[in-house]
């Protein structure tokens, strides 16, 4: 889950939805992937892909 993280926040994949990252780490599901990942982080991919993008816009 944690490579799938970084993933979501790196700018070289920022062009690859959620669902791609998703089955590119294995998931099946992207609903599964979601779910999986709230479990670990305590917020869905998309609201972890944006609070960092958030972040790095103020640290720009």
């Amino acid at each position: 889950m944690r490579a799938a993280a970084r993933t979501l926040i790196d700018p070289g994949f920022s062009h690859n939805s959620i669902t791609d990252i998703a089955f590119s780490w294995g998931f099946s599901s992207s609903a599964h992937f979601s779910r999986c990942f709230k479990a670990s982080y305590g917020m869905t991919p998309r609201a972890y892909r944006n609070a960092e993008l958030l972040l790095k816009g103020k640290n720009a």
